[in-house]
């Protein structure tokens, strides 16, 4: 009778997938149709005489009409017995139904089968294809032949194993009968337990001095330890090693600056004593000037007295010639009565102008030393002049005509700023404004070459430089000098060092900062930067508006959707990866994670959600309709206006490129949600009424696996080499012994190196490869705390030397 297996008659078709494959065969092989024999229906009755004892399944053709069958995934094999034609193998092949029925023998894509309309069963589906198929029973042959090499191998290992043992236990067998006949006799016993008796008394004293000499170091080395903490805290806030040569130079370094500082005071207190004094002559100057006036009043009114009584005498004598005696004689008494009186007070005026004649020098002397100071006030002056003359021809201020009376124009300049002059800040905190402002916007306009430097440093035959201060009268005849400060110097004079230092002061007051830029390679100043940019912008602006299709077409679409679909792509892979891991934790209360990355909404009427702009933003470009580019330039038009509006009403101002940088942030266009599930429960959002409904140890879990992500993201935008490191403090508080151990393995799966302290934590656990452990230890309330180290290699905890810890 001619036969073939089901197995060997069919072979999958090659759209099956593998998957599909393992669950028909392994219901096929349920069914016991898989090795049942395939015969020609003529041979049935032949079947039926055969012997009792033989037994086994055969199948024969009954075809199924307007039924899907295993035709869709089985074809017969390409080579057959030759008694078994292919139509055969077929009609077997479409008796078998492919959808739930009450057929004899039906078998679905989902791996339910049915056998009699009586029987019905499922499968595993977690069964390869192994028989069905040339391909499928040589892979099954290849890897059983390959399974029982490996059987072979280990056993002949094991074998080798123990023939070794055998080996070594027939020499220990050996070395016990040699050492049994080398036993020594009762007297050398005697002796050796002797000898081992007193060996242990001696190991006895020695580990009693072993144990006093160790009490010993201890105290020596908390001795040690008390000292160092003492000198680390006495050292704390000091930038010096901690070695005796460097406080010795220290002490002496602090010596020579006490001495210093004690003759600087010396010094201060002669300098504040002279200038007191310099104060008292200065007023005693002026009460000389006062008089000196009084002292001309009272000589000029002697002189007119004296002209005066001249006059009366020539009128007098012409009287005489007029008059008769005795008004003369009268006269004449008068007159010498007068002359009496004058010698008296014509001795008090000598003295009087005496006195006068020494304040006169005085002032004289004093009046010269006024014009040598108006000479030095002058060239000040003169300073200040051409650097106000310098600074007007710079443009930034403009009053009147050029050529002008620059006292005019200072005049009006500072009427007009006059408002200035009440602010409370300095100029110094201007500068600093300026220059913090210019940092700042100096990113944005690195195009213009922006050069922030002093002007003014040196001005061109300037009073007072080193080459026209070598005090020399040819001071007050310098070109740079007005006519009357040359009057007034006379011959001029010698600068004294003060004087110079005043003039060094005045020039440096001069210099300014000074903007400059470069449009279009030419070097142009601050306030033609600002034109160019106002105009700039006002022609960007329409430019903008003319051409806002073809800006999210050329740019938007082309360039910067390309970076935000692969950051989207990556921040989506992301979150997978998270997902997984944290459904890989396998924690005691059978809690789970998982985080979602979820658009969101549109804000206003022009704006679109996030997921319809991911999608147009995800779509090809040649693709795109005109509609779907006028979506795109009203949305982002709509955020940058509703930014724009934010920043007013803040009244903070923000360039346009930040603008669209914070339009374009597609992080902004998702949020974050965590939910979490318990065994036997749907999946839920994490709110803080579940939060709040946790026990301590799912709350902590709850708080570290979403940090743990946080951090992970973080770095994952880090360069290769850069450190990945978490602290925490009080790690994992609440949280029991089998999540503590998960939460250490998420932290080695990430890739996180960390820095953590608790009272009661370790850190050994399976999970953990290698740790460096550091206890510290406060004995009794003592003023210091030591540090016992400790290495954790994944195995065991050792305690490390000093040695081995490579302590100094």
């Amino acid at each position: 009778v001619p036969f073939i297996p089901f197995y060997q008659a069919v072979e999958f078709k090659e759209e099956v997938p593998e998957k599909l494959r393992g669950k028909i065969e392994e219901a096929l092989d349920s069914m016991g149709v898989l090795d049942a024999l395939i015969i020609p229906e003529r041979y049935q009755e032949k079947l039926w005489e055969m012997d009792a004892e033989s037994a086994d399944r055969y199948l024969f053709p009954k075809f199924q009409l307007l039924s899907a069958d295993l035709s869709s995934w089985l074809k017969p094999a390409a080579r057959l017995e030759a008694a078994i034609t292919t139509e055969v193998v077929d009609t077997v092949i479409r008796s078998i139904i492919t959808e739930d029925s009450e057929a004899l023998l039906f078998l679905n894509p989902e791996g339910r089968y049915g056998v009699g309309g009586v029987i019905q069963g499922q499968v595993s589906a977690l069964s390869t294809s192994k028989f069905v198929g040339i391909d499928s029973r040589r892979r099954y042959r290849e890897q059983v032949m390959l399974a029982l090499r490996e059987e072979i191998s280990l056993e002949q290992q094991k074998l080798s194993r123990i023939e070794a043992e055998i080996k070594q236990w027939e020499a220990h067998h050996r070395l016990l009968e040699s050492e049994f006949k080398a036993f020594p006799g009762k007297g050398d016993l005697e002796t050796a337990a002797a000898s081992l008796h007193d060996a242990q008394l001696t190991l006895e004293n020695k580990k009693r001095a072993v144990e006093e000499q160790t009490e010993l170091v201890d105290s020596y080395y908390r001795q040690l330890q008390q000292t160092r903490e003492e000198v680390r805290i006495l050292t704390s806030g000091l930038q010096l090693p901690v070695n005796l040569p460097a406080f010795i130079e220290a002490e002496n370094s602090l010596m020579a600056y006490g001495d210093a500082l004690r003759e600087l005071e010396t010094v201060h207190s002669r300098l504040l004593s002279r200038k007191s004094h310099l104060l008292s002559l200065e007023e005693q100057l002026a009460d000389l000037a006062s008089d000196l006036d009084e002292l001309r009043y009272d000589l000029g009114r002697s002189k007119r007295l004296i002209e005066k009584e001249i006059k009366i005498i020539a009128g007098l004598r012409g009287l005489l010639r007029q008059m008769d005696y005795r008004a003369i004689e009268e006269q004449i008494n008068s007159c010498l009565r007068r002359i009496n009186e004058i010698p008296a007070q014509r001795d008090r005026a000598v003295a009087r102008s005496k006195e006068g004649k020494v304040k006169a020098e005085e002032a004289v002397s004093k009046l010269r030393e006024l014009r040598e100071r108006l000479y030095f006030r002058r060239l000040i002056e003169q300073i200040n002049r051409e650097g106000f003359a310098a600074e007007y021809a710079l443009g930034y201020v403009r009053q009147g005509t050029e050529g002008g009376d620059l006292f005019l124009q200072a005049k009006k300049v500072v009427e007009q700023f006059k408002e200035w002059s009440k602010t409370t800040k300095t100029r110094e905190e201007h500068l600093s404004s300026l220059q913090e402002r210019y940092f700042e916007v100096r990113p944005h306009l690195i195009e213009y070459n922006l050069v922030l430097n002093h002007i003014f440093t040196t001005l061109q035959n300037a009073p007072g430089t080193n080459e026209e201060s070598e005090m020399k009268p040819q001071l007050a005849s310098a070109s740079t000098l007005r006519p009357e400060a040359k009057a007034e110097v006379g011959s001029g004079r010698e600068l004294t060092v003060g004087e110079r230092a005043e003039l060094e002061k005045a020039r440096s007051s001069l210099r300014r900062l000074e903007i400059r830029a470069r449009i279009q390679g030419k070097e142009v100043n601050f306030y033609a930067l600002a034109d160019f940019l106002a105009d700039s912008i006002a022609e960007n602006e329409k430019l903008l508006r003319e051409s806002d299709r073809q800006l999210f077409e050329d740019i938007l679409a082309n360039t910067i959707s390309k970076k935000i679909r692969a950051r989207i792509y990556h921040s989506e892979q992301w979150v997978e990866k998270m997902n997984k891991l944290m459904a890989s934790m396998n924690t005691s209360s059978g809690l789970t994670f998982n985080l979602a990355w979820k658009s969101r909404a549109a804000e206003s009427e022009e704006q679109m959600d996030s997921a319809e702009l991911v999608a147009l933003l995800k779509s090809d470009v040649n693709l795109l309709r005109p509609e779907d580019f006028q979506k795109l330039a009203v949305h982002f038009r709509s955020k940058i206006d509703q930014a724009r509006r934010g920043l007013e009403e803040a009244g903070v101002t923000k360039t346009f490129h930040t603008l669209i940088k914070e339009v374009l942030d597609y992080r902004q266009w998702f949020e974050f949600q965590l939910f979490y599930t318990k065994t036997g429960e749907r999946k839920r959002e994490m709110t803080n009424n579940a939060f709040d409904r946790f026990s301590g140890g799912e709350k902590a879990m709850a708080m570290y696996v979403p940090l743990f992500s946080a951090v992970y993201a973080k770095y994952e935008g880090a360069r290769a080499d850069a450190p990945r490191l978490v602290s925490l403090d009080e790690a994992f508080a609440g949280v029991d012994e089998n999540n503590i151990r998960d939460m250490f393995r998420l932290l080695e799966e990430l890739d996180l190196n960390f820095i953590i302290n608790s009272q009661i934590l370790w850190g050994d656990y399976d999970t953990v490869p290698a740790l460096a452990i550091c206890e510290l230890v406060r004995p009794n309330n003592a003023n210091f705390v030591s540090v016992i180290r400790y290495r954790w290699n994944g195995k065991v905890r050792e305690l490390l030397t000093k040695e081995a810890a490579g302590w100094r």
